[in-house]
């Protein structure tokens, strides 16, 4: 029997530089994920041009950079990007076959500049049946009910914040209240992608997004990128996380505890209410 292929998780900069300098930054980390043995490599959220909540014209550069990347190492990479008014997580295999996904569930932010995609999206790949994520798409359950039992592993985008950073910018009327869903975030985070993993019955690769914020920040994105059995164990974690892909058996249905399952219920009727008063490129700071 082959031994499982290997997949990185790689865990960049959300924010800062030009775009060319972006991608010799992550020609360094793929680099040494290809050095590991990985056949895949997923980057964070909107790596290219860098994650603001702003249009972009930079999805053709990106989808030519993915092309002559997995070309060149041989290797399927799944990476962030913005295409004018959509987040995008694209998939290029060695062959140049570029699968797209959209994401689907905004933030509020996100959701005045962005458009929602309409459809989940399972790209076939070299590696295998992967099922594409990004970011907030995770804390929504009925965005992981496709991939159950029907993909060899679950690949996501993010560019997480630390919540507990963002606290201190909120009015200090509405602290109490946000206290505990901030401090909880990611720690709830971590639990819900083990459980995901397991409930899915596939590996889940988390690549998230490191650094400030915006130029001059105090908060910051909370990185963590890592790598989860089917088992829901994590098997590797850091700035190139490593470990090989092995499906698994799918577990328990995925549920929310009552008040995340209330708090995903506001967050999608925030976004729905933005949405209806998207800006044309403006970016929010």
């Amino acid at each position: 029997m082959p031994p499982a292929p290997l997949a990185a998780a790689l865990a960049l900069p959300g924010h800062g530089g030009t775009v060319a300098e972006r991608i010799a930054l992550a020609e360094i980390s793929l680099r040494d994920a290809h050095a590991q043995g990985a056949v895949l490599a997923v980057l964070p959220e909107a790596y290219l041009p860098g994650y603001t909540h702003a249009r972009s014209d930079v999805g053709p550069t990106a989808r030519a950079w993915l092309a002559d990347a997995a070309r060149r190492y041989a290797m399927t990479i799944a990476a962030g990007y913005v295409d004018d008014d959509a987040c995008v997580l694209g998939v290029t295999t060695p062959a140049g076959v570029h699968t797209r996904y959209t994401k689907r569930f905004l933030s509020p932010a996100e959701a005045r500049v962005w458009r929602p995609g309409s459809a989940s999206v399972i790209a076939d790949t070299p590696v295998g049946r992967l099922g594409l994520l990004v970011c907030a798409d995770v804390l929504q359950l009925d965005a992981w009910a496709p991939f159950v039992g029907a993909v060899d592993a679950v690949v996501i985008a993010a560019a997480w914040p630390d919540y507990r950073g963002r606290l201190a910018t909120v009015s200090r009327v509405a602290r109490p209240g946000l206290g505990w869903l901030f401090g909880a975030s990611n720690p709830y985070r971590r639990e819900l992608l083990a459980r995901a993993a397991r409930a899915v019955g596939a590996p889940v690769v988390f690549a998230n997004a490191t650094g400030p914020v915006r130029e001059g920040a105090e908060e910051g994105f909370s990185g963590g990128a890592c790598i989860y059995g089917a088992d829901g164990i994590v098997l590797a974690e850091g700035p190139v996380a490593v470990a090989p892909l092995v499906r698994g058996v799918p577990g328990a249905r995925l549920t929310h505890p009552p008040e995340w399952a209330a708090f995903t219920r506001i967050y999608r009727w925030a976004a729905a209410s933005r949405g209806g008063t998207r800006a044309s490129g403006r970016p929010l700071g």
